[in-house]
């Protein structure tokens, strides 16, 4: 893709995110956007480095970006079932409502990683960030439920490190994206390198 155009779409995804980001805001405060737009801004730089010029091949990318989905979606029915926005409001301060909390992550979000799928199929741009989103977000974001959720919670409250709410799945999902992360690197690798050929 001509520069030109991964500089449009960057502005495309940086618009989307910041607009995603400040609607959870409304909702949810700022802990859950700050996991979920670091995800996002992440992912955009992953996305610039490497798919923006070669789309990844969704022969080797889309089960693996599935089994995330599956594995993710699981993930979100234990936040569902362990009440995670009433678990992060007790830290945030910041009140988010059952409704909202299911509109926004269990409805809203499966619609656009669903899309993303298909996008991903036909090696469009759209698919290949959310690909990246993704991969950065299960990654480095679900970790949270681990390495920070409860230490918040501790510090404020005192007590115990203890079961936070999705701790139990949130680890899985990081197997496939890895996997693809892994795939996505080497494929870019033999992009450049038949690039730097033809140039001879």
């Amino acid at each position: 893709m001509e520069q030109r155009k991964i500089n449009l779409f960057t502005a495309l995804f940086l618009a989307f995110g910041i607009i995603y980001a400040f609607s959870l805001y409304m909702q949810a405060g700022l802990l859950p956007v700050g996991v979920i737009f670091g995800s996002m801004m992440g992912g955009l730089m992953g996305w610039r480095k490497t798919t923006a010029h070669h789309p990844a091949d969704p022969i080797k990318v889309v089960p693996l970006y599935l089994l995330l989905l599956v594995l993710f979606n699981i993930h979100v029915g234990e936040e569902y079932l362990t009440h995670f926005n009433q678990a992060i409001a007790s830290i945030s301060g910041h009140n988010w409502e059952d409704k909202n909390f299911t509109f926004f992550i269990a409805l809203m979000g499966p619609i656009i990683w669903i899309y993303g799928a298909f996008s991903l199929w036909l090696k469009r741009p759209f698919g290949n960030f959310i690909l990246w989103f993704m991969i950065v977000g299960m990654i480095l974001g679900e970790p949270t439920h681990f390495l920070v959720f409860p230490l918040v919670k501790i510090y404020q409250q005192g007590g115990r490190y203890e079961y936070f709410s999705g701790m139990y799945t949130a680890l899985f999902p990081m197997v496939p994206a890895i996997l693809a992360m892994l795939v996505i690197f080497a494929d870019s690798k033999k992009f450049k390198a038949q690039n730097k050929k033809s140039m001879v």
